[in-house]
């Protein structure tokens, strides 16, 4: 805790919080401290604002102080019951739920599969999961630790061609999968995947708990991108659901907290240490939360609005770029409805192709870049969603998070994608002369 807080913020993750020793940026191109950026990023990483950057300084300035006071080990398990109860007040739980914060999502998801697998009292048979390009990278790895042998099945979410796939198209394929008389399975209901997908919705997911005797349900929402309600709902119906104070909220990368219903009465067992970084991070991601909990809702929902239609102009007046469709969330998953937009790019070349996986993410790298772009007029930074498979369909993605950027902004933005899009080639040195 003697270590700035810079350092403190990129601790007690993994290998994917490491800066790159030239660009001084993580694998997301997310910076340790505060940096001009217009920030559409927040369904990937966001690099930290300024007043989480001070938030999470006040917090290690006083953990020092307090372990002066009170010792270290004292300190840090005050802290940690500190952030975890500021997590369930947020969203107003407390008589719901226990929190128990986790170096990052996928650990929160893999923490409340084992809690689940333990508490049905023999192996499970089987885990329902939705399709793996649609949940953070590890998930599956993580899952699949917790259960083995269990068998891990993955439900499509979307079309080989990017479209989604009707719910109830889904929700049939759980059912099919789970099957009768097939023993304990644990099904993972995603609520807002990575191209903004809620699956299977919680009203099927509910049924199909009614259908199934054995029938688990574990709630991935990550994205953090729900109402309390919904939140609530899901802790009523006894469904542990993993949150991050990283993707809807800005917070920095690797805030992961797993919610827990006190009516199921789950067997924790010892905690882990607490982790200074967590706590940093998450004191960080709670002066997000404040700070948009502060707004009024109706005034956020008229800024989204506005930028959702600015969006939807620019993509019809630009046929580089094609949105792919979601479907809207039912009424108690969300209150502000889509808030990311997945997007494909022609080939400036051959516009009835579009562009692979390597060239989108070249464009990623080059969109986090500053001092870019035309002739007399250079781009700021812009921080957008990484390159994801939407069915067969590779994709970029812009995000709205808690605090919203201007229209003017996302135009900036937007300009900035097709000129970056203009500039690739199929030539291998090229693009990277573009890139460097």
């Amino acid at each position: 805790m003697t270590r700035p807080v810079s350092a403190l913020l990129r601790e007690g993750g993994d290998a994917r919080l490491a800066l790159d020793p030239k660009t001084k940026r993580d694998r997301y191109g997310t910076a340790a401290v505060p940096r001009p950026a217009l920030r559409f990023g927040s369904c990937t990483a966001s690099t930290v604002t300024v007043r989480g950057y001070l938030a999470a300084e006040r917090f290690r300035r006083k953990l020092l102080a307090d372990a002066a006071r009170m010792g270290l080990h004292a300190t840090l398990a005050a802290a940690m019951a500190f952030v975890e109860q500021e997590i369930l007040r947020f969203y107003a739980v407390e008589n719901l739920a226990h929190c128990v914060l986790a170096p990052s999502g996928t650990d929160a998801i893999g923490l409340g599969t084992r809690l689940l697998a333990a508490a049905l009292g023999q192996p499970l048979a089987k885990v329902i999961m939705m399709a793996e390009e649609e949940t953070g990278r590890l998930v599956p790895q993580a899952v699949h630790a917790a259960v083995a042998p269990a068998n891990l099945h993955h439900i499509p979410l979307r079309s080989p061609d990017g479209m989604p796939r009707e719910p109830g198209k889904v929700a049939e394929d759980c059912a099919d999968h789970i099957g009768p008389d097939s023993g304990p399975v644990l099904l993972h209901l995603i609520d807002c995947s990575k191209t903004g997908l809620t699956a299977p919705l919680p009203k099927d997911a509910a049924a199909l708990q009614a259908s199934f005797a054995g029938l688990e349900v574990m709630v991935d929402a990550c994205q953090a991108r729900l109402s309390a309600a919904a939140l609530q709902n899901y802790l009523a119906r006894g469904w542990p659901v993993a949150l991050t104070g990283s993707k809807f909220f800005g917070g920095p990368p690797f805030s992961g907290a797993l919610l827990i219903p006190k009516a199921r009465r789950f067997r924790l067992g010892p905690r882990a240490p607490a982790n200074p970084g967590l706590l940093c991070r998450w004191a960080a991601a709670l002066a997000e939360m404040g700070h948009f909990q502060a707004i009024p809702q109706a005034a956020f929902a008229s800024k989204l609005h506005g930028l959702r239609s600015t969006l939807h102009r620019y993509a019809a007046s630009h046929s580089s770029i094609v949105l792919l469709p979601t479907f809207e969330r039912e009424g108690d998953t969300g209150t502000w409805g889509q808030t990311i937009f997945t997007l494909a790019l022609r080939h400036p070349l051959y516009p009835e192709r579009f562009l692979q996986n390597d060239a989108l993410h070249v464009i990623y790298r080059v969109m986090g870049k500053d001092g870019l772009g035309r002739q007399n007029h250079a781009f700021p930074a812009c921080e957008i969603g990484q390159p994801v498979m939407a069915g067969a369909m590779p994709a970029l993605r812009i995000a709205f998070g808690a605090t919203l950027e201007s229209e003017a902004d996302l135009f900036v933005c937007l300009e900035k994608l097709v000129w970056a899009r203009d500039r690739i080639v199929e030539a291998p040195s090229r693009r990277s002369a573009f890139v460097q």
